[in-house]
């Protein structure tokens, strides 16, 4: 193993053709889903108020402190009941 940066972005990209390098538009890009489906493995990607300029947000502030771990529990339950669901059931048909 080794190589450059350089190619090793392009070993990735032979490696996975239908990805692109900066996929500044696609849904998952700058994740921490998005490695995942670079190789494939099928990602959801859930957000709850996604302002990167807000206080709290990967700085000083973003501490366990200021996290509301029952309303995370809530919003992470939820998240697993849509995919179990979206996963298991029947297409509607119209």
């Amino acid at each position: 193993m080794g190589g450059s940066a350089k190619d090793l972005l392009v070993q990735r990209r032979r490696a996975i053709p239908d990805c692109g390098l900066f996929r500044v538009h696609a849904t998952g890009y700058n994740t921490d889903g998005q490695i995942f489906s670079d190789v494939g493995i099928p990602v959801v990607l859930f957000m709850e108020n996604y302002d990167i300029n807000r206080k709290g947000y990967h700085d000083s502030h973003d501490t366990m402190a200021n996290i509301d771990l029952d309303y995370g529990s809530a919003v992470v339950a939820i998240a697993i009941e849509a995919v179990a669901r979206t996963a298991t059931e029947k297409p509607l048909r119209f």
